[in-house]
């Protein structure tokens, strides 16, 4: 990468740190951080279904 994307990738993550927190704390202050955790944890398994071809249909729709 060049020094100027550089520049760019740290300067877009300098306030992910405080955004986190504020997320974190909307979470709890709503009681949806266990739902956060558990649609984090999917998330490896969603990946593997859509690489594994079930990308185009949702599985889980009713």
């Amino acid at each position: 990468l060049s020094q100027q994307q550089l520049a760019y990738a740290a300067s877009d993550v300098l306030h992910l740190h405080a955004l986190k927190g504020k997320l974190d704390a909307m979470l709890a202050r709503e009681d949806r951080a266990a739902f956060a955790q558990a649609a984090f944890g999917f998330l490896s398994t969603r990946a593997k279904l859509d690489l594994a071809g079930f990308g185009e249909d949702d599985i889980f729709s009713h």
